[in-house]
């Protein structure tokens, strides 16, 4: 059997389903949630050098892709002006030939005294000789190409600075992203202690409300002699009413709806609705049935008292006004009357005309 010698506190932690709290005081809850603060702007110091790094980042690979940008137009620049140098070099040859024919053995002189064809071509003397004003661009374009070829280079060395940059710019994006990982990780869980010390502090003084309640209307109940129950002695051999044991706690004389009191103790069986009710003594039972208790039945105990069962889903076989052995199905827990959507056995016990408390009673067989 069940055995709930129980008290309100522990009902009320079952029906919360709350784990056991550990008494929490608003001071723990103001430590973490500062914590929770701290770790919070931690979190945003983070986000803002990681947005920085960021910046960085971008900002040299754009150098990087406008370099890379240039460097191809010069490329493409060099080739083509490569091109236009072999052409011109090819007209050069045919002047320095008309030259030769024009002019005979000075050109000839001439020719030996130069290291090359272009210089030759080039050559203040020859410029004298040509009538191509092509002949005389093509120093100018010769040393456009190598200034060209310089810059290239220069571009190049700069490249290679800035991958050197934007390897540094990444290296440390990265590591601050994984701090910022981090300092999100310890965010989370200083919020999560900070939500978990408060809900532990609400439920202490829910749990703190709730004692001083059930002290209250247990000083209430106590006004009352019935409150106390009857002695053992009253009831030997009784059985628990509801079959497998039940959950209940002492709301003798608790408030309940139109300013009456309770008369009664609420039982919760094992197996919830349906469960089996069964008489706790001999005696005959009798049918009944009211707006507030629903379907209901009296047990007229042998030991002169009268025990009532409320709410109850529906009666066995057993008829109205049938002798009951102890222990026999009466009916089963169920939510009539009044008490639609709780599933429960209003229990309750009179003797002599006058209802007295049965979770004395009770306590001592369930």
């Amino acid at each position: 059997m069940f055995r709930w010698a129980t008290v309100l506190l522990t009902l009320i932690a079952v029906a919360l389903g709350a784990t056991p709290v550990v008494a929490q005081t608003q001071g723990d809850v103001d430590r973490a949630e500062t914590a929770r603060d701290t770790a919070y702007q931690q979190l945003v110091s983070a986000n803002k050098r990681v947005d920085d790094a960021i910046l960085a980042f971008e900002l040299v690979s754009s150098e990087l892709y406008e370099l890379d940008w240039r460097i191809s137009l010069f490329e493409q620049r060099i080739e083509e002006y490569e091109e236009q140098v072999d052409g011109f070099e090819t007209t050069a040859r045919e002047v320095v030939i008309d030259a030769y024919l024009g002019a005979g053995g000075s050109l000839i002189g001439s020719a030996f005294l130069v290291p090359s064809l272009q210089d030759l071509i080039t050559s203040q003397e020859l410029v004298e000789r040509a009538a191509d004003e092509k002949i005389t661009s093509l120093n100018r374009l010769t040393a456009f190409r190598r200034e060209m070829e310089r810059v290239e280079v220069e571009l190049i060395e700069d490249q290679a600075d800035i991958e050197v940059l934007k390897s540094a710019a990444g290296a440390a994006l990265s590591e601050l992203e994984d701090a910022q990982e981090a300092f999100a990780t310890q965010y989370r869980r200083a919020d999560a202690a900070a939500e978990d010390a408060r809900a532990r502090y609400e439920a202490e003084q829910r749990r703190k409300r709730l004692a001083e309640l059930a002290r209250q209307r247990a000083a209430q109940a106590r006004k009352s002699g019935a409150a106390a129950g009857l002695p053992a002695s009253s009831t030997p051999g009784n059985v628990c009413p509801v079959l497998g044991g039940a959950r209940f706690v002492d709301s003798w004389g608790w408030p309940r709806s139109g300013g009456r009191r309770h008369k009664g103790t609420d039982m919760y069986g094992p197996q919830g609705r349906g469960n089996p009710l069964v008489a706790v003594t001999n005696g005959r039972v009798v049918h009944s049935g009211s707006s507030l208790g629903g379907i209901t039945a009296y047990v007229y105990g042998d030991d002169g008292i009268r025990y009532y069962y409320a709410h109850m889903l529906g009666y066995s076989d057993v008829s109205s006004g049938s002798r009951v052995a102890k222990g026999t199905i009466l009916g089963y827990v169920g939510d009539s009357g009044n008490a639609r959507g709780n599933n429960h056995l209003h229990f309750g016990m009179t003797v002599g005309g006058r209802a007295v408390n049965p979770y004395p009673t009770v306590k001592a067989v369930c």
